[in-house]
């Protein structure tokens, strides 16, 4: 095919105009294989992933391999996993000459891969390089690369890898770097491997790992190869081995040959030798290595006991500190060895206390990490001191606030460090002397503001944080309280506008408030970016959910799990790089990590939970474009969600979810204020079991809806075997989620089994007919009515909605379609439509009860205008910007959750009996 046909196309894609390229390319003959990849890309590209997989699939032609699955294929049973792929297997067809074309293979993959279709790219180039020899030294490698994308987002280990295995000792004949690559494969397929099967090849893949690397070390050897020789002997725990071969690894550089031996003697309870290693490690680290210390002070004790380990300790400090200028880690040894003689009976507290006296005297008023570094210490002081102890400590560390109060307007950061150190300590070790909060906010507000072109925080913003720490302490804070924490904290971010701790302390404080809108925007002038969604979405998504704020809860959920798709495959390429580079312990770093974080994020499962949630409020109308919500559309948006269950990176995965799966908690807490409690791991597993719950329900009812039919002249016709198998499949997940302490769950339930039992007669019982099965639902309606009335909504208005009255309505809604098919329409005088209206009656009373919730708190807030308390430090204005945020946040929040009720109350009005 001619260049000028082709090239059209490539500018179009160069000019991100897909729509054009693809156009472009359609015009192509189908013999075109390059034209029809291009096509695939520019339809993946363009967003139309149906198309781009159905021009591979005519591209390939390989019979029997499908890209898409039947809905009905999993429907039944969405806990099916699916099969594992056999990688031998490949298609029996000739491989075509023009599709061995390095630029097309290229553009197939990356449309491939993008598509979630990884597997298919292995086997492409498996397939490639079966047929055709001459291109084998570009598709070999090509595979293995595809192999990592499978094993980077898939649990799945031994088959990929069995075959990974294979390939890279095939191509460690034509160089080295191969030959590493198979001594890498083969301890992931052993660290990757369930150790509980008894199986001998499996014993032999560290001896493979070890024989290879060894190999590799003696012919080029690298320092990345060396460390993969270790790191395979370490597997093994061969500690002893490991000191053998130190000789043979003389391009590691000595530091690295000590930090090996430390970790090898200590293993062998070799403690003078770990001891005399630390020694020497530390004399070549200039004593500076805070975790070699600790080696050697947990050496030395195993040794000798406390008494040698501070002879030893002390001598080396001596002779390091005469070499050098005070240094941080030397002095906080002398810390580190007062606590360890508290643990072993040879020191007192007051010995502790001294340590950290000296400490804070030398270097309080030079770096504002020095509460950081005495924490731990001092929160053993707090632990074991005597009254006496805790007055002398007290008395010191007033004596150091006194020796450092700034005179107004004095511009002294050492003063400042100094003061804000002595503070800290008063609040940790919660004593008397500790200021009022009016003293710290006066102390931060006289400090002056320094003009910085950068995007730095102000010296003094630690202050502020501490008055509103003092300020909210104790019991629940009042209004006013919240209001004038908010207010000195956004005077704060006047002065210090990039200071995210600030923004996070507000955030804490407005939610106290109500004031969800004004959250939303301190969060995203936080600007948080790729990694950061995993670890600080944590701190917003309760609180949108909370004010009603649905769509940008999903923008943040969104925005997270586009973040893992794109993590999935960079994370590939890094691999890759890495593995093309020879640097196998960035190569095993990747992996772990995306392995066993990444893919097992709480804060992803998290994300699916709120998509799952949230999509059917994304619109005025509730479900009028996403979510199952009892609609005509359903089927469908069920069925595009079957198809996806199995995709890990989608939204609907979650209805999988393994129960048993490890979770991986991301989130970094560290960022919280003082007084922000996050909730725990567990908790926010427990919710997404619940999410899975209520989703899985709602597919599999859908579904049941799907095949049910209503009786045929009074009688019902017989189950046929697809219904017979949902209905058995939505009565077993009802039996999993038995054991629940919330009724919504069990309001839940009920619903479920209501549908079941109409549409079914499941579970069996004697003389099936359509009057038992109308007495069977009467007695389910009864029980949903009495739960609802016996409901107290413990939280917030706003995640109630989500969480439970969204899934509560579609199954109402459900259930009104199957009585209507059974003949039992909502104008019917019989008793089973009196017992569904007066279920709707009461969740609309419920419903009732939240509206005014609603609306008696806007009224509230209108009513009581805080004035502006007479402290002087307070600015008017801001005082009232955040009451303006405060009232502006509750009326959105009133407009948007009054809304959805009005909608649920109306719906729930059409089942009234006139």
């Amino acid at each position: 095919m001619s260049n000028t046909r082709l090239n059209p196309i490539y500018v179009a894609l160069d000019s991100h105009q897909y729509a054009r390229a693809a156009k472009l390319a359609a015009t192509l003959p189908t013999s075109n294989r390059l034209g029809r990849a291009l096509l695939a890309y520019a339809y993946y590209k363009s967003g139309q992933t149906s198309s781009a997989k159905k021009v591979i699939e005519e591209i390939l032609d390989w019979d029997g391999e499908k890209v898409e699955c039947d809905a009905d294929d999993i429907s039944e049973s969405l806990e099916v996993k699916p099969n594992k792929t056999d990688w031998s297997n490949l298609p029996t067809k000739l491989c075509p000459p023009d599709l061995a074309d390095e630029t097309t293979l290229d553009t197939l993959s990356i449309t491939m891969i993008g598509i979630n279709m990884s597997e298919m790219v292995y086997k492409l180039y498996a397939w490639v390089g079966e047929y055709h020899a001459t291109i084998r030294l570009f598709s070999q490698p090509k595979q293995f690369v595809a192999g990592l994308q499978i094993l980077v987002q898939s649990d799945r280990n031994d088959a990929i890898l069995e075959s990974m295995q294979a390939l890279a000792l095939q191509m460690s004949r034509i160089s080295p770097l191969y030959t590493a690559w198979a001594a890498r494969t083969a301890l992931w397929q052993w660290q990757f491997a369930d150790k509980k099967v008894d199986d001998v090849r499996l014993q032999m893949l560290p001896r493979l790992a070890e024989s290879l690397a060894e190999k590799v070390v003696e012919a080029s050897g690298t320092i990345e190869d060396c460390q993969l020789w270790v790191q395979i002997l370490r597997s093994q725990s061969k500690w002893e081995g490991i000191l053998d071969i130190l000789p043979k690894l003389a391009k590691m550089p000595p530091v690295q040959i000590l930090e090996i031996s430390i970790e090898c003697h200590t293993n062998l309870e070799q403690w003078g030798r770990a001891q005399n290693a630390c020694v020497d490690l530390l004399r070549k680290q200039s004593g500076g290595q805070w975790s070699t210390w600790k080696s050697l002070i947990a050496c030395s004790l195993e040794k000798g006991g406390f008494e040698e380990t501070e002879c030893v300790s002390k001598k080396l400090l001596d002779e390091l500190q005469s070499s050098l200028q005070q240094d941080r880690t030397l002095s906080l040894v002398f810390c580190e060895l007062a606590l360890v003689g508290i643990q072993h009976r040879s020191k007192k507290t007051i010995d502790l206390q001294m340590a950290i006296q000296d400490y804070a005297n030398a270097f309080s008023s030079k770096m504002s990490c020095v509460f950081e570094d005495l924490e731990s210490y001092l929160n053993k002081f707090i632990e074991t001191a005597n009254k006496d102890e805790v007055e002398a400590m007290s008395n010191w560390v007033d004596d150091l606030r006194q020796a450092n109060i700034l005179e107004k307007g004095e511009e002294n950061c050492y003063k400042l460090r100094s003061l804000i150190f002595s503070l800290q300590v008063m609040r940790k070790c919660k004593f008397d002397q500790l200021p009022k909060w009016t003293y710290v906010a006066d102390a931060w507000i006289s400090f002056p503001t320094t003009a910085s072109i950068q995007k730095e925080n102000q010296p003094s913003d630690e202050l502020v944080l501490l008055a509103v720490d003092r300020l909210l302490e104790g019991e629940e804070p009042g209004k006013e309280d919240l209001l004038t924490a908010a207010t000195m904290l956004e005077m704060g971010l006047k002065k210090s506008s990039y200071n995210p701790y600030l923004k996070l302390r507000l955030l804490d404080v407005y939610r106290g408030l109500g004031a969800c809108d004004r959250c939303w925007e301190l969060f995203q002038d936080l600007g948080i970016k790729h990694i950061q969604f995993d670890s600080c979405t944590y701190l917003i998504l309760p609180i949108l959910l909370e004010g009603g704020l649905y769509e940008q809860a999903l923008v943040v959920a969104n925005e997270t799990l586009k973040f893992h798709i794109s993590t999935i495959s960079d994370t590939s390429n890094f691999i890759s790089r890495a593995l093309e580079n020879g640097n196998w312990s960035k190569a095993d770093e990747f992996l772990n990590f995306q392995r066993k974080r990444m893919n097992n994020s709480l804060t992803l499962l998290q994300s699916k939970g709120v998509i799952m949630d949230c999509a059917p409020l994304m619109t005025e109308r509730v479900a009028s474009a996403h979510g199952i919500f009892g609609g005509d559309d359903d089927l469908e948006r069920a069925t595009r969600m079957l198809r996806e269950v199995h995709n890990t990176m989608g939204a609907p995965s979650l209805v999988c979810m393994d129960e048993k799966q490890l979770i991986s908690d991301n989130r970094d807490l560290s960022i919280l204020p003082v007084g922000m409690v996050a909730s725990t791991s567990e908790e926010i597993r427990q919710g997404v079991l619940q999410k899975k719950f209520y989703h899985g329900i709602l597919l599999r009812a859908v579904m049941i809806l799907d095949v049910m039919k209503g009786p045929k002249k009074g009688k019902v016709i017989q189950r046929s075997e697809i219904l017979t198998k949902r209905c058995d499949n939505l009565l077993q997940v009802i039996k999993k989620g038995e054991s629940s302490n919330c009724r919504w769950v069990d309001l839940v339930k009920v619903l479920s089994r209501m549908i079941v039992v109409v549409t079914s007669g499941m579970p069996l019982v004697e003389g099936d007919s359509l009057k038992l099965r109308e007495g069977r639902a009467i007695e389910l309606a009864k029980e949903g009515s009495s739960i609802i009335q016996e409901m107290e909504n413990g939280q917030s208005i706003g995640l109630t909605i989500v969480q439970h009255l969204v899934p509560t309505m579609a199954l109402i809604k459900m259930i009104a379609k199957i009585f209507h098919a059974f003949g039992w329409g909502k104008r019917k005088k019989k008793e089973i439509v009196k017992t569904l209206a007066a279920l709707a009656a009461s969740l609309k009373s419920c419903m009732s009860t939240m509206l005014q919730q609603v609306e008696s708190s806007l009224v509230m807030n209108v009513a009581a205008v805080n004035p502006m308390p007479s402290i002087i430090i307070l600015d008017s204005s801001v005082w009232d910007e955040v009451q303006s945020y405060v009232h502006a946040s509750k009326v959105g929040m009133q407009g948007r959750l009054s809304r959805i009720l009005h909608e649920f109350m109306a719906e729930l009005d059409t089942f009234k009996q006139t």
